[in-house]
């Protein structure tokens, strides 16, 4: 097959986690559950306050808004320009008790405009938090999910009924994370 023109390919950055007091550090200092991020937070290298993630895993259109997502944060409003350059509006702000990431694959439901999301942690049980944002964007369910392990939840299924938690056995364990080599 003969490619009769380019098809021009560009990379857009989305504003969010930046090094940069140190900008060196910033490919060793990806959010991971390594004690990377939080050892960087601790010194002083990276900031957090306006987020954590690089909304780098997939696009979504809720609410008037498209989201970058990464679950290892919020999702980020962008917007594309005409001139097809990308702004950042902000990380994505929900009511209730705080939430430190977002499932980079949420589900929309089709009939009502509703999203469905999860989140994973390490540190403590409920490991997972499984919520919905109505078709306006407005928080209206949340639940944490007790489960005997933490696990890596990079996605989730959805029915008409119920959320879909898939508990697979990739699991995190520190304790050889933060032994010497």
């Amino acid at each position: 097959m003969k490619l009769t023109r380019a098809v021009p390919w560009t990379v857009r950055v989305i504003a969010a986690m930046q090094a940069a007091s140190a900008p060196c550090c910033s490919k060793i200092v990806a959010p991971s559950p390594s004690g990377a991020r939080r050892l960087a937070q601790a010194l002083g290298v990276v900031s957090v306050k306006n987020g954590a993630g690089t909304g780098n895993t997939a696009l979504a259109f809720h609410a008037g808004r498209l989201l970058a997502l990464h679950e290892g944060d919020l999702p980020y409003a962008i917007r594309v320009l005409c001139s097809g350059l990308v702004e950042t509006m902000g990380r994505l702000k929900l009511g209730g008790a705080p939430l430190r990431a977002f499932t980079a694959h949420p589900k929309i439901d089709p009939v009502n405009g509703e999203m469905l999301f999860i989140n994973y942690r390490f540190e403590a049980n409920p490991y997972v938090t499984a919520g919905v944002l109505d078709e306006y964007g407005n928080l209206i369910r949340r639940w944490g999910v007790e489960l005997p392990y933490p696990v890596m939840m990079h996605d989730m299924g959805a029915t008409q009924s119920y959320i879909v938690l898939m508990h697979l056995p990739l699991c995190f364990d520190p304790e050889p994370q933060s032994r010497k080599a």
